[in-house]
Order: C-alpha cells, then structure tokens, then sequence
C-alpha cells in the first residue's frame, strides 16, 4: 500500500500525458505483434485482439485516472486509511481500558486498606455505606428461602450461601462423568409391538373394506379419518410406482387400477371430499401370508 501511494500519482500523470494517437499507435503494433505469432489452435483475428487490448487499457486507465475524477486507487486509499483508522482506534480503547483497569486494581487496594483499619464490624458497616453508598447497593439474586420474614432481620443475621463458581478460562474444563450405558431393550420392544399392533390393524381395516380382493373408492362407506389417510397412502404410494404397483407394510403386492376413472365422493366422518374414482387390487395370497 505503501509503494501504490508513492507511485500512483506519477502513473496517473504517465496516463493523462498520453495522447489519443500514440495510443492508437500502441495498440496497432501490438496487434500486428500478436498477429504475428503463429498458433496452432486457431485463427485470430484482428478485431479480436485490438478490442482485448482496448479493453485492459480501459482497465488501466480506470484504476489510477478513473472516471468523474475517482479512480480505484484513491477509491482503496480512503478504505484502506478508514480500516488503519479504525484499528487505531481500537487499540487506544483497549489501552485505555487497561489504564483504567490499573487504576481501579490501585483504588481496590485502597479501600481494603482502610477497611482493614476497622476495629469492628460496626465500623466496618458505616464505611461501606460511606464508600459504596446505597445507589450503587449490589443486589443478590438467587438466594436460598428464607428462614423468617422478619423485615427487621438483616443480611447479617441470615446464614450463608455458597455456590460452586467454574472458571471463565478455556483452558480448565470439567471432567465429564461416566455414566453406565443404558438398557433400552424394553423400549425397543415396546415400540416394536406398537408398530405390529398398527400394522395388524391397518391389515384388519384394508380386509373389511375389500371386495372381491379390491378396494373401489366409488363403493366405500363411511369411513374416519385414519382409514381415509392410510387408505390415500397406498393410492399415492401406487401412483408414485412407474407400473402403478406397490407393497404394504405386511408385505402384499397390490396396483392401481385407472382404466375407468370418473369423480366420485367419498364420505368421511370429517367431511367428504371428490376424488377420482380409483380401485386398489391385492394379491390375496401375499396378503393372507402377513397375516
């Protein structure tokens, strides 16, 4: 930064003192140059070349001329001297921070000396008053319960509380403790039951409402909310299948039918809704095997 603020000023001037025709000479015997050079690759034309270095040329004379009188450089100079402002700044807090925390350390010392000058607790009372006074009172939150309500009984006269205090340093960490590994195999068996108690179930309410091995939405009766959405799962399942095919969580095979769909309604205890009217078929076989 430091070289670019010293030679800045004298490229600029370089730039401005160039005129329009030794620049358009410049970029002549550069194109003839490149020109020149045989490449294996492909032909380059002319045009080509004159406007790639137009273009840099541009980029030159916009970093240490620019447009409108602002060029890039004196653009970074004014960031680059903000941030070193900044950083300076800070640091003359932190100075000052520490000055002030030397002088607090030297006033502490102070007061503990003349707190150690007390010849009792009584004295020692009356100069925290005068010291601390009551504006700046600390205030203790967190207490354990009281053990009267006496507004006479000071603080004093309560019994002491103490509070393990860990360290604000990163280097001191606790020691975790190691705790036995827990036995979850009578949870796992539970939740296992639960979910066959559930497949057991959707099984039971998939054969109820079977006809013939197939379920035809246009024929359903009144059905609730969860046979309706287990029932929307299979169809979506199915649909989702390249072959319209799928398999239930007990293991039969069944596809969709929609060779004859029309809108049909379907009642629910929760309202009713118009869907088209599809027909799931099973494969009994593999559905009487999970059973």
């Amino acid at each position: 930064m430091k070289g670019l603020q010293e030679q800045a000023l004298v490229l600029e001037e370089y730039i401005k003192e160039v005129d329009e025709t030794s620049i358009m000479t410049i970029f002549d015997k550069v194109c003839e140059y490149e020109i020149s050079i045989p490449r294996i690759e492909r032909k380059i034309e002319k045009e080509e070349i004159y406007e790639n270095i137009k273009g840099r040329w541009q980029s030159i004379h916009n970093w240490f001329v620019g447009e409108n009188s602002v060029s890039e450089v004196e653009r970074m100079s004014d960031i680059t001297s903000d941030i070193i402002r900044k950083i300076t700044r800070y640091a003359q807090q932190i100075g000052e921070l520490y000055n002030i925390g030397a002088n607090r350390k030297e006033e502490y010392r102070h007061i503990a000396h003349i707190f150690g000058m007390c010849q009792n607790i009584n004295e020692a009372h009356k100069m925290s008053s005068m010291v601390f006074g009551v504006d700046t009172c600390l205030h203790l939150k967190n207490l354990n319960v009281r053990e009267t309500d006496s507004i006479d009984s000071g603080v004093y006269d309560e019994d002491p509380t103490y509070y393990d205090l860990e360290p604000r340093i990163r280097i001191i960490k606790n020691r975790s403790k190691r705790l036995p590994a827990q036995d979850y195999t009578l949870e796992k068996e539970i939740q296992r039951q639960q979910h066959l108690d559930r497949i057991k179930n959707d099984q039971n309410i998939i054969m109820e409402l079977m006809k013939e091995n197939t379920i035809d939405f246009s024929e359903l009766p009144m059905i609730d909310g969860y046979t309706r959405k287990l029932l929307l799962n299979l169809l979506s399942r199915g649909l989702a299948d390249l072959n319209h095919a799928g398999k239930c969580e007990w293991g039969a095979d069944y596809w969709i039918d929609d060779s004859h769909l029309k809108m049909c309604e379907v009642k629910c205890e929760d309202g009713d809704f118009y869907m088209p009217s599809f027909r799931i078929h099973f494969r009994m076989e593999e559905f009487y095997e999970g059973n």
